[in-house]
């Protein structure tokens, strides 16, 4: 199992390097690894599971409190995953890359725990969060007959 050193300068097997990037490919703010806010929104609790007559109530509901989070930047595609190396040569892990991950994560796990069996049926494989957002939006959009949107929020 590979451990995490941050001043090793040769790596053996065993051993990667992490280090916190200097700047990002855009011009969005980076992640922080100890968030200020506190995902306090998610011990409320939410009633409203996706099913096929409720689609616009189920995304109003999960989109207030993903803004509320800050983490709309994950759904709207514009926070795309960093490489997951700084240096593959060296194996130097991108800790944004670490913190992206996580994030994503915890949006596809609030995303999954609001829909019903038969829908998440339909999302499985995907690894995103814009991802499943965007399917969702595309099938609910020709379900309701309305022309997909380019805006995900």
């Amino acid at each position: 199992m590979a451990s995490f050193n941050e001043t090793s300068k040769s790596p053996s097997a065993s051993t990667v390097n992490v280090q916190n990037p200097l700047s990002q490919s855009n011009n969005l703010p980076p992640l922080v690894t100890t968030p200020s806010f506190s995902f306090s929104s998610m011990n409320q609790p939410l009633i409203v599971k996706l099913d096929n007559g409720n689609y616009l109530i189920w995304k109003n509901q999960l989109l207030n409190v993903i803004i509320a989070n800050e983490l709309d930047d994950f759904i709207g595609g514009s926070r795309s995953c960093p490489p997951q190396f700084l240096d593959l040569q060296q194996q130097i892990i991108n800790l944004e890359y670490l913190v992206w991950q996580r994030y994503n994560r915890l949006l596809m796990s609030w995303l999954y725990a609001f829909l019903f069996e038969d829908i998440m049926a339909q999302i499985v494989g995907y690894s995103t969060t814009v991802e499943i957002w965007n399917a969702l939006n595309q099938i609910y959009c020709l379900f309701y007959g309305v022309g997909y949107q380019a805006s995900n929020t």
